[in-house]
């Protein structure tokens, strides 16, 4: 039987276009008695992406700086992330950049990103996230880090005793620079003895900043560089069977 003959006529169907506008709503164009399916979704406004989301954002006080880490839901035209601190003084927050992580691009799967910052200042630290778009357009996320590294623990021999070595400040630094460290309470002693001294990357020792007994609290030392060449030097404290070390840089 000829198809003309049936009783049954089929109707062809047109492609079209799906549009979404810029609040997210699908536009389908209206051809009065032609049904169609659907072809392409087009967005009808590429200047303005679907948003990189940011799911998580942490981060920890490691021996060597400050590891940050923060996790993305979606991402789409996501060129990357530029990683901001500032030092929380009296309120006045001046950021600036420390470094740059390249971003996936588009996903719709979480991915996970680090960055370290490295010898980072003794002091009360705000840290951001700049998210930027492969099209130059960026924005600041409104979720900050606050850290205070005033004084870093580092180890503790006795429960409820803690010895802490910040890292110095300014680093790297010419000529000067500041370490601050904390003297535990001692149960058996009102002061500890404690030595603070210089090395270079030898293992020779530069200048002894402290050497004495000292009641319990939060100390600094500051230590001038004039006579001494760019490069890697250490500063060891040693206060009874602790004893931490770290490193700093003198930059002239």
């Amino acid at each position: 039987m000829d198809q003309s003959d049936s009783n049954t006529t089929a109707t062809k169907q047109e492609a079209v276009d799906v549009n979404i506008d810029s609040n997210g709503r699908l536009v389908f164009p209206y051809k009065k008695g032609k049904p169609a399916f659907v072809r392409n979704v087009i967005s009808t406004s590429p200047g303005t992406p679907f948003p990189v989301e940011l799911q998580s954002f942490g981060a920890e006080v490691k021996d060597d700086g400050i590891l940050l880490k923060w996790t993305t839901a979606t991402e789409v035209n996501n060129y990357g992330f530029e990683i901001y601190r500032a030092i929380n003084v009296d309120t006045q927050q001046n950021y600036f950049q420390l470094g740059f992580v390249q971003g996936y691009g588009n996903s719709n799967s979480p991915k996970n990103y680090e960055f370290l910052d490295k010898g980072p200042p003794a002091a009360n630290l705000i840290y951001r996230l700049k998210q930027i778009d492969t099209d130059g357009s960026y924005e600041f996320y409104d979720k900050t880090i606050h850290i205070d590294n005033s004084v870093t623990a580092i180890t503790e021999t006795n429960p409820g005793i803690k010895f802490s070595l910040a890292q110095n400040y300014p680093n790297p630094f010419n000529p000067a620079t500041t370490i601050k460290y904390m003297v535990p309470s001692n149960p058996e002693s009102n002061k500890q003895y404690v030595i603070l001294s210089i090395y270079d990357v030898l293992g020779n020792e530069l200048s002894k900043l402290v050497d004495e007994e000292k009641s319990a609290g939060v100390y600094e030392a500051n230590f001038n560089s004039a006579n001494l060449a760019s490069g890697i030097y250490y500063y060891k404290l040693k206060i009874g069977g602790f004893v931490s070390v770290k490193k700093m840089v003198v930059l002239k």
